[in-house]
């Protein structure tokens, strides 16, 4: 007894001959198996990559590829072989649907894969900076994007599925305006923290200046942020503030440039004058830590006649710099009493500190 196996491939089965069955069934198989092939392939290259220089892109990659599970391959695999196939309409709906929900499933699992990756990475730099580090906010943004992810995945499948979202999107849109009206300023202010945080114009520590005020940063908060001021007093002062306005940073500055006038007598004589640049060069050039530049007889002023002295602090440090300055000060005046050169000063207004 012979087998007829053209006879057996021809038979029919559905709306489908047992050969084009066989063929979607080896269409499936390869592609499953080049699949898993390229995955294996891609992850060993990575892993490879990466353990000669660490870097973030392929990393996020290798997060995105590990969250591809079995079950995606085997559901893109049967996408692609039912189309050897003549199904009925439902049928083929069903197949589209459940890939469709599969697909995007494991496509925003491994978008949530590099969420949790970028983000961790973020936290590690900041621990081994050893900077004060608030894990709160960064969870927060994490969290977000994750529901932001998975609210759009929902209405793609929705859509692709062949419901009517308008009414959705539009009762979406209403209520997504009325929040963020309601809670403008509380955005704008978390928002500008997470400028801060990436962008880092300060840190925890450094003396920074805000239009007329200026202090040491104590807190970075997820609202406002605090700032120790020269008087001593906290100053809150909002996120959103403190980067809509120029700000000035010292901490990253290596030396302070010094510029300040001194005042004489307009009864001082000209044999005098040319001596006080020597007198004020040979007082700063003896006082260490600083590097003098100038002193000039600049102008006939309201309050005298001013000289223009400039001058380098070899340091950062605001107190560095008031004592340095002090020491000048002290040293001019001590030595302009012993040659009989006369100060001036222009009216002072005495101010108070609320």
């Amino acid at each position: 007894m012979t087998i007829d196996l053209n006879h057996i491939l021809m038979l029919t089965w559905g709306d489908n001959t047992v050969q084009e069955y066989f063929l979607a069934f080896v269409v499936f198989l390869v592609v499953l198996g080049g699949c898993m092939l390229i995955r294996q392939l891609v992850t060993t290259s990575i892993r490879k990559a990466l353990k000669k220089k660490d870097n973030l892109e392929e990393n996020a990659l290798l997060q995105a590829f590990s969250a591809l599970r079995t079950p995606f391959y085997v559901v893109v695999s049967l996408f692609l072989a039912i189309g050897f196939l003549n199904l009925p309409e439902v049928s083929r709906n069903i197949i589209h649907g459940l890939a469709l929900v599969v697909a995007v499933f494991y496509a925003i699992k491994s978008l949530e894969k590099v969420i949790e990756f970028v983000f961790e990475k973020v936290k590690n730099s900041h621990r081994k900076r050893k900077e004060e580090f608030n894990p709160g906010p960064y969870n927060l943004l994490r969290d977000i994007l994750k529901v932001v992810a998975w609210a759009i995945a929902v209405i793609l499948i929705l859509r692709n599925l062949g419901y009517d979202i308008s009414g959705l999107l539009a009762g979406l849109g209403i209520g997504g305006l009325a929040v963020a009206l309601a809670l403008q300023n509380v955005l704008g202010d978390i928002f500008s923290y997470f400028s801060i945080q990436f962008d880092k114009p300060f840190q925890v520590g450094d003396f920074i200046e805000v239009g007329k005020e200026s202090g040491t940063v104590t807190k970075i908060g997820i609202k406002s942020s605090r700032i120790r001021t020269i008087r001593g007093d906290e100053l809150v002062m909002p996120n959103a503030k403190l980067t809509s306005v120029h700000l000035r940073n010292f901490q990253s500055m290596e030396k302070r440039r010094v510029v300040f006038k001194l005042h004489l007598s307009e009864k001082t004589p000209a044999k005098k004058l040319k001596e006080v640049s020597t007198i004020i060069t040979q007082e700063i050039s003896r006082i260490g830590e600083v590097t003098f530049e100038r002193a000039h007889f600049k102008e006939f002023s309201d309050f005298g006649l001013s000289y223009e002295i400039a001058f380098v602090v070899n340091s950062s440090q605001y107190r560095a710099y008031l004592a340095t300055q002090q020491k000048i000060n002290l040293a001019l005046k001590e030595r302009f009493e012993t040659e009989g050169i006369e100060l001036v000063f222009p009216a002072w207004r005495k101010q108070s500190l609320d």
